[in-house]
């Protein structure tokens, strides 16, 4: 079971770099903690640190259903507190606490398909795409397994214009886990990359690319995202950690 998410600081060395693993990660805070492991990407070093912009942690009962999601973002007033029950199994209860501002706290029910998914044709409910869900609709044929690989698109956007978009998955591979899997049922495939290109729009081209790390039993510990904006590129590292149950 997935329990905490992190998305991992790091600091871009210069090529005459003395910086090791063990040096403090902040010299003016030593107190931080040190450099863990120095990774290169693409001929450019990066020194990896205890500290964290996102972390989301996640608690299950003996069903292995999620009963505590808490989102943090560091720069943010205080964590955001989602807990779960299960009064019968078409019924969800969500309780949210917003540990910065009380006032925002509240209670929802949803009710459950019998695909165990929120009834979108009845409920409205705001939920993001940080785990990559899809719209499933409760039709399992819905549920999007990509075999033209790479997948193509073209649209038109009223902002953007016309464009078209790229996207190739590892079919061998399952995707990231879903902790809370009523919001949308996740694609099957782990994503590789993807490329949107614009007619009209700055920037022109926007590629995503995804590089994992896998543990012993094939579980994604580690995943590096370059995300590149015509010439600019910007890396992000992200790890994932399990416990059995």
């Amino acid at each position: 079971m997935i329990t905490r998410i992190r998305d991992v600081q790091k600091i871009k060395l210069g090529p005459d770099s003395k910086l090791k693993v063990g040096d403090p990660f902040l010299d003016y805070l030593p107190e931080v903690g040190p450099i863990s492991e120095i990774i290169e990407v693409d001929g450019q070093k990066y020194a990896l640190g205890p500290l964290s912009d996102l972390i989301d942690e996640f608690k299950y009962d003996s069903q292995k259903r999620v009963t505590e999601h808490v989102h943090i973002l560091t720069t943010a007033k205080g964590a955001e507190v989602y807990s779960y029950e299960y009064p019968s199994p078409n019924q969800l209860i969500q309780k949210y606490v917003h540990e910065g501002f009380p006032t925002q706290s509240g209670t929802v029910t949803y009710q459950l398909d019998n695909e165990g998914l929120i009834d979108r044709t009845k409920e409205s409910f705001v939920s993001g795409d940080y785990f990559g869900h899809y719209s499933y609709g409760g039709n399992p044929a819905n549920n999007p397994v990509f075999k033209n690989n790479p997948s193509v698109s073209e649209g038109t956007n009223p902002i953007t214009g016309k464009y078209t978009s790229i996207v190739e998955f590892d079919l061998s591979k399952p995707n990231l886990p879903n902790p809370v899997p009523f919001f949308g049922k996740t694609d099957l495939n782990l994503p590789l990359n993807s490329t949107l290109t614009y007619e009209t729009y700055i920037p022109k081209v926007v590629g995503v690319e995804h590089r994992y790390t896998f543990d012993s039993q094939g579980k994604v510990i580690r995943r590096i995202t370059i995300n590149t904006y015509d010439s600019d590129k910007g890396v992000t590292v992200t790890e994932y950690e399990y416990k059995c149950q």
